[in-house]
């Protein structure tokens, strides 16, 4: 049985990944935009 908080941890540490890499594309356009 999977913890539920333990699922809810590895959610936010994925999420946070994905907002790191959308905000460092979105800078990296917009320095060479």
């Amino acid at each position: 049985m999977i913890d539920r908080k333990r699922n809810l941890r590895t959610a936010f540490w994925v999420g946070g990944l994905a907002l790191f890499f959308f905000v460092l594309l979105f800078v990296k356009r917009l320095w060479l935009g």
